[in-house]
């Protein structure tokens, strides 16, 4: 009896640890890429647009169970524009507002769902929620209620054991509004509208 409890035991363990290992990683996800941003600068007493190229950067440590995926992902996004603001060299809220590139730096939790699930193809989806800051041209305690979406479809191909490369394109919209108390009672709200595609490279660590 006491050799088929031990025999039972090694067993669930065996068995566990296989599930684990087919079913259940930690992975590190590293993305470059670009596209077309559409800004928007909006008050009641005007109506400001810009649009420009849109270069991207993100690294996304990731759980995965199954086909479901939970991570944290870091981003630092940089935007050309043209004229956004009109404004003269003394507008006190920051130099941001006179430049022709804005950078942001992202940090957002990032939910994918594999639903197609092959021997070294995948087609997912992905969804990031979070909140930014610009660069150290904008003075960012005048902006407020920053928050960043985006979603895209992911498609995956294993490359080797633990590598996978991967075409994520994908749309993302970021807000943020200026404190109106400090510009004349109005708030001035800032929407930006992207349409990107990442190149990305996946390492499984576990």
């Amino acid at each position: 009896m006491r050799h088929i409890i031990i025999l039972f035991f090694f067993s669930s363990i065996s068995l566990f640890a296989q599930e684990t290992t087919n079913n259940n990683h930690l992975l590190l996800k590293a993305e470059i890429g670009g596209g077309y941003s559409s800004w928007r600068a909006k008050t009641p007493d005007f109506n400001s647009r810009g649009s420009g190229l849109d270069f991207n950067l993100n690294l996304t440590p990731y759980y995965q169970y199954n086909n479901l995926m939970l991570g944290i992902s870091y981003g630092y996004g940089r935007v050309q524009i043209d004229t956004l603001i009109s404004t003269t060299k003394d507008f006190p809220y920051g130099t941001g507002f006179l430049n022709n590139y804005v950078s942001f730096n992202k940090i957002s939790l990032a939910l994918g769902y594999n639903f197609i699930h092959k021997e070294k193809i995948t087609i997912g989806t992905i969804v990031r929620i979070g909140t930014f800051r610009l660069d150290k041209s904008f003075d960012n305690n005048l902006i407020k209620n920053k928050l960043i979406f985006d979603a895209g479809l992911d498609l995956g191909y294993l490359i080797k054991d633990r590598v996978a490369l991967s075409i994520q394109p994908n749309f993302e919209y970021k807000s943020y509004k200026l404190n109106k108390d400090l510009i004349g009672g109005q708030n001035i709200n800032h929407r930006i509208y992207s349409f990107n595609c990442l190149l990305g490279l996946t390492y499984k660590i576990l």
